[in-house]
């Protein structure tokens, strides 16, 4: 069958093998209730076949409970598409890489291997699509966890749960930057779908992917992708009149690292920013 929704995932550097067990204990907790896929990348075969004998033991133990317990839930599981990379070509290349030839989904999703989700929290995206065509993006309010592996339900038991863009409903390019109460200025990124976004595949046709969005155009900042380029796909999309809307119910857990992809350089990661901000600054 045709699946609704292409997840991808790239497994970069050493000692990701940790994420493992809660990221398949979270992906068949899924209640999505259509197929819908998994395309997981790689240069490690090691990491690879490690991922896969992860997620078909919890698959396993899902089924031999039939119903019950915390797996029993399962509903339909993702069919599991691996690949192997020649060599690490970095996180957004990956992405494209899998976007454009490996998933099949009328819908896409990047769930990084650290982050955990509601069981509802793919559904849920997808329903809003579903019901509203004008919608290019649907993301959600996020919980912020300082600890590796903490799931859903143990974040939702703080009694002060760090929790961020809480906006309801449509948005656009405004909420993508932050501004200056005071003056006004724009000073920063304020990246909605973050690690959470649900969207449309003609999103890439309307405003390229993630490696070279227009937004960029002749100011790209350097042969690879800069830390920056989802929040700068977005904003090129909002920029030609993208849709977006924020479900206010934390779906989302996100995992705060110190060594993440958008924190290993700065500079780079400065230069991308100021220049979306700059091009930005026309269009609101």
């Amino acid at each position: 069958d045709h699946p609704i929704l292409s997840v991808y995932l790239s497994i970069l550097g050493p000692n990701e093998e940790r994420y493992f067990d809660g990221y398949a204990r979270d992906v068949l907790l899924q209640q999505v209730g259509a197929p819908w896929e998994l395309v997981v990348a790689s240069a490690s075969n090691t990491a690879l076949a490690t991922f896969r004998d992860v997620f078909d033991t919890a698959f396993e133990v899902a089924v031999e409970r039939g119903g019950h317990g915390e797996l029993g839930v399962l509903r339909t599981a993702p069919a599991l598409t691996t690949l192997t990379m020649q060599a690490d070509e970095g996180l957004y290349e990956t992405w494209d890489l899998l976007i454009r030839n490996y998933t099949r989904g009328t819908y896409l999703c990047n769930w990084n291997i650290d982050d955990r989700k509601h069981p509802q929290a793919l559904a849920k995206k997808i329903a809003v699509l579903a019901r509203s065509p004008k919608i290019d993006v649907v993301s959600s309010s996020v919980i912020v966890s300082n600890k590796p592996n903490e799931d859903w339900e143990t974040v939702m038991t703080k009694s002060e749960p760090d929790v961020w863009f809480r906006h309801a409903g449509f948005y656009g390019l405004s909420k993508l930057v932050k501004t200056s109460a005071t003056t006004g200025e724009l000073i920063g990124p304020e990246n909605y779908p973050h690690n959470s976004p649900v969207y449309r595949r003609s999103v890439h046709k309307r405003a390229d992917f993630f490696k070279a969005p227009r937004i960029l155009g002749a100011h790209a900042v350097g042969s690879s992708a800069p830390p920056c380029s989802d929040w700068a796909l977005w904003s090129s999309l909002a920029r030609s009149g993208g849709q977006f809307w924020n479900i206010p119910e934390p779906l989302e857990v996100y995992y705060l690292r110190s060594d993440s992809h958008n924190r290993r350089d700065q500079s780079v990661s400065d230069k991308c920013v100021e220049t979306v901000l700059s091009l930005s600054l026309i269009h609101i």
